[in-house]
């Protein structure tokens, strides 16, 4: 199984910070509280939450560079997943 080297895992984690510096990641930083926003269907259709912050934890368990780029891209699927197409948060955040 290959394994990311170091140069790899830090250039991830530069990432992670660069977009996190973007006033509109502040949406994105941690897990989705769909209990406290009241969004009980999220866990229905949304099935599997991504987040900068859980990103960032799993840097060490990546085994290609593509599934960390995979799971960067599945927070903003998983953004316009949830929103509607004409709403705010669609057209700011996703």
């Amino acid at each position: 199984m290959q394994t990311l080297d170091k140069e790899q895992k830090n250039l991830m984690y530069l990432i992670i910070d660069e977009i996190s510096k973007n006033k509109l990641a502040d949406e994105f930083k941690l897990p989705v509280d769909w209990v406290g926003m009241w969004l009980f269907d999220y866990p229905d259709i949304v099935t599997n939450p991504m987040d900068l912050s859980t990103l960032k934890e799993k840097i060490n368990t990546y085994a290609m560079v593509e599934d960390f780029l995979t799971d960067l891209l599945l927070i903003w699927d998983n953004c316009k997943l949830y929103n509607k197409l004409n709403t705010v948060r669609y057209k700011e955040y996703c």
